[in-house]
């Protein structure tokens, strides 16, 4: 086996260290435009701060901008489903924003459990941006007791 010209030995490794630098500058380029799009948008659950119960409830969400200033014009749209398949059929909703920029949506629990809640939102732009949260729904047994307060007697 004949060696490598000298003119390959200094030209090869020269060549795959330029390669490796433009993929790691390419994939830094396409994991920061991801985030920048992931921030464009931010979805916050408002309420319930608890794990709501069976039965009556209602969901509130804010929207915030990149700035951190609520976006009070969107058109929210939300799709509640169970996390397990063959449940139940999925509930569809919507809301707009409230003078304080709150998205508040009524919502009646028909059975415990987990739940997938898919918020989408069709900005005044007329861009759509979306966001998933994961809701655990909890039956009227299983709620938060809280103990009411002893007075002293004096």
């Amino acid at each position: 086996m004949k060696p490598l010209p000298r003119h390959l030995l200094t030209v090869v490794p020269g060549f795959a260290l330029v390669l490796a630098i433009c993929l790691l500058a390419l994939a830094s380029c396409r994991q920061s435009g991801a985030e920048a799009q992931a921030e464009r948008v931010r979805f916050e659950l408002v309420s319930p701060v608890f794990p709501p119960t069976l039965g009556r409830s209602a969901l509130v969400f804010r929207l915030v901008d990149a700035a951190g200033e609520p976006i009070t014009d969107a058109d929210l749209y939300l799709t509640a489903a169970m996390d397990h398949k063959g449940s139940m059929a999925s509930m569809i909703m919507t809301a707009r924003a409230d003078q304080d920029g709150l998205y508040a949506i009524p919502v009646e629990w028909p059975m415990s459990g987990e739940w997938l809640l898919t918020a989408d939102a069709t900005l005044a732009d007329g861009s759509r941006e979306s966001h998933v949260f994961e809701l655990q729904v909890t039956g009227a047994d299983d709620a938060c007791d809280v103990p009411e307060a002893k007075g002293t007697d004096e």
